[in-house]
């Protein structure tokens, strides 16, 4: 948690402002950090605990960004049920069954931003999986 909280205290003072900082980890880190907002599991802590977390640790007027890993389309109704602000698809472009029918059955579950993990073995076929994911429905 230190190296993460130094991570991303360096992070912010580079970035001030002029981007969206989410720390991909514990609440309390984030606040600490007075990141934007946290990116954590679909099956941790719910959102509005999480939301309080961040509230609670960086005063009233903290932003409380929350952005939730799923790992399946019911994941992400979820997430997007109990109020996470976006989620993230992982695994789309690794999955079974064809990665755009997983990405649109996730669109159709929700309205708040939806992002695909697109990472690949190469940087073109991450572009290529990046792609992929938008034309199917992703919004990054």
């Amino acid at each position: 948690s230190a190296k993460l909280f130094d991570a991303a205290g360096k992070l912010r003072a580079q970035i001030r402002d002029r981007a969206v900082l989410l720390v991909d980890g514990p609440a309390d880190v984030a606040a600490a950090a007075e990141a934007t907002g946290v990116c954590v599991d679909a099956t941790g802590l719910p959102t509005e605990v999480v939301r309080r977390t961040l509230k609670a640790v960086g005063g009233d007027g903290a932003p409380a960004l929350v952005v939730r890993r799923c790992a399946t389309p019911d994941d992400v109704a979820t997430a997007s049920q109990q109020g996470a602000d976006a989620v993230i698809l992982l695994g789309a472009s690794t999955a079974s069954t064809a990665p755009d029918v997983v990405l649109a059955e996730a669109r159709a579950r929700t309205s708040v931003p939806l992002l695909a993990d697109a990472r690949g073995a190469s940087v073109a076929d991450a572009v290529g999986r990046a792609r992929a994911a938008t034309t199917a429905g992703a919004d990054g």
